[in-house]
């Protein structure tokens, strides 16, 4: 999927460079304006499928981060620390001092 993205937005770019470059000469008639005008929306295409490829692969990037790290290290805090799992996942306990105490 990311390869398709990033072939077909350099195709793209360069196809629409291509029309430009030939619809300048022939700029008198309406076949260069035509190529000039489909060259600019074929290089605008490619830029804009560029930019998702580079979307894709961010995501792509975050979601290996997170995958499948995330679950398991939760579970193995939960697993090092058992006492905190029975008083409501805090590993700390609370001070016996009542409340408003200063030390």
């Amino acid at each position: 999927m990311m390869v398709a993205l990033l072939i077909a937005g350099v195709g793209s770019l360069l196809a629409g460079l291509l029309a430009i470059a030939f619809g300048i000469p022939v700029k008198e008639f309406s076949f260069g304006n035509t190529l000039m005008l489909i060259g600019a929306i074929l290089a605008c295409t490619g830029m804009i499928l560029l930019g998702l490829w580079m979307v894709v692969r961010q995501l792509r990037d975050i979601a290996r981060r997170l995958g499948p790290g995330f679950p398991s290290e939760v579970q193995a805090g939960a697993a090092l620390h058992p006492a905190a799992a029975e008083d409501g996942g805090f590993p700390v306990q609370p001070r016996s001092g009542g409340a408003g105490t200063c030390r």
